[in-house]
């Protein structure tokens, strides 16, 4: 019987900068992408927030596995294999979410009983199987077969900086969210802001989106804040593979070999806009 583990602890200190000037994008409000940019139509403008972040978690492992021979012509192979990630962790709990069973739809780490962004996985038990049988008893034709189910680990940085702008570090669990200037009770003022198409005055001498770029204060009451959000109760990926093999020996020099592998993955991560249908927007609520 052989068994192993393994604890990994892992930090990612990081920074996100990229859109702390803003981001303006020209996707053609007269019908030309290019005349739009050269007039300064701009459709939106997009501002993230620049936070320091120093993340950490760990991963366990754990497996135990036997060869066992049964009977003279037939070699089995059973393993068994346990994963476990844990829940990233800032030091300082800049780290939210959105969680539809909130009163205030936003989350954050640390602030008002939330332990921690999403809720960990507990359940990644990864069994394996395999055999060899001799068939005929000397050697000369052996089918072997396997089955394996293997857990992926979820990438962290597609958790806090999706296309350099969008992750659970950006989520503004600290921006005004009403017109009475409340907020959802965090701490986080770094986000993404989306100003509403307009022709801007670049020779006005003022900001050229007003208040909501200039001020320190996020805004996404007065303007959409558009996130990242990740399902709070995500379970890891795991892929199965499975294979058959036959081989045969006619002479000693000479031998065929038949193989089937498979492979079928569940439960993949994927990203969705849920503010598009049909390849269109919905507008924001009134």
């Amino acid at each position: 019987i052989q068994f192993g583990g393994e604890v990994l602890r892992v930090r990612l200190p990081m920074g996100n900068q990229y859109q702390e000037s803003g981001v303006y994008d020209f996707e053609s409000l007269t019908g030309n992408t290019l005349a739009d940019f050269e007039l300064g139509a701009v459709t939106s403008f997009t501002q993230g927030g620049g936070l320091y972040l120093d993340v950490t978690g760990y991963r366990e492992s754990f497996f135990v596995q036997d060869n066992w021979r049964p009977f003279e012509k037939l070699t089995l192979n059973l393993g068994l294999r346990y994963e476990f990630s844990s829940v990233i962790k800032d030091s300082h709990n800049l780290l939210g979410n959105f969680d539809p069973n909130s009163t205030t739809g936003l989350i954050q780490a640390g602030i008002n009983g939330v332990k921690g962004p999403y809720n960990p996985d507990h359940k990644n038990f990864a069994p394996r199987f395999g055999f060899a049988w001799d068939v005929t008893g000397k050697g000369n034709t052996v089918v072997r077969g396997g089955a394996s189910l293997v857990y992926e680990t979820i990438n962290w940085e597609a958790l806090l900086a999706f296309n350099n702008a969008f992750g659970l570090s950006n989520v503004p669990t600290g921006a005004i969210i009403d017109a009475a200037g409340d907020t959802a009770g965090g701490t986080i003022t770094a986000g993404n802001l989306s100003i509403p198409p307009i022709m801007p005055q670049w020779d006005s001498g003022v900001p050229i989106y007003g208040a909501n770029v200039s001020t320190s204060a996020l805004n996404c009451f007065a303007s959409p804040c558009p996130i990242m959000s990740v399902d709070r109760n995500i379970t890891t990926p795991y892929v199965w593979d499975w294979t058959l093999n036959v081989q045969h020996a006619f002479t000693s020099s000479l031998s065929m070999e038949i193989a089937y592998v498979g492979n079928h993955g569940s439960n993949l991560t994927g990203i969705r806009d849920i503010n598009r249908r049909w390849g269109r927007t919905i507008p924001p609520p009134a």
